[in-house]
């Protein structure tokens, strides 16, 4: 899978490919994009990265995404919590995820996006046990109101 990008408005011009398709992947180099999931809201406080999920190697990781070079980051998994990560949500820089492993219960974080060429110290805020992953997520926005709420 590639990542394009078009001007908005469009304009009719071609799309400008931003991370091409990863013919070989190198160890541990970026893998390419695969089974790929998004917030609504994915963009950074400057519109110039986009925050995603995707498949690298055996587990789901979120990386960055910078529009302006085709830039791609890892942003979790660097010695901190290991495991699989889900997107939230994006405002501003502040990301909320969910990381889970077969010997930990999903737990919500909240970590602020440094800056470009520092994803690997993504500094976490909030951890909270999730103890019923389903019906928070039936819940919706309720559910991550009362998580905040004092």
């Amino acid at each position: 899978m590639k990542y394009l990008m078009v001007p908005w408005p469009y304009d009719g011009s071609d799309p400008i490919v931003v991370v091409p398709i990863v013919e070989e992947a190198l160890k541990p180099k970026f893998a390419g994009f695969s089974f790929v999931q998004k917030a609504p809201r994915s963009w950074t406080a400057d519109g110039k990265r986009l925050i995603a999920g995707t498949a690298w190697r055996s587990k789901m990781e979120l990386v960055a995404v910078d529009v302006t070079d085709g830039t791609v980051s890892r942003l979790s998994n660097h010695g901190q919590c290991h495991g699989s990560w889900q997107i939230v949500d994006v405002s501003e820089d502040e990301v909320l995820a969910v990381v889970s492993a077969p010997n930990r219960p999903p737990t919500l974080l909240l970590g602020t996006l440094p800056a470009k060429g520092q994803e690997d110290t993504v500094f976490l805020k909030a951890n909270l046990v999730i103890r019923d992953f389903n019906n928070m997520l039936l819940d919706g926005v309720d559910t991550f109101g009362e998580l905040f709420d004092d």
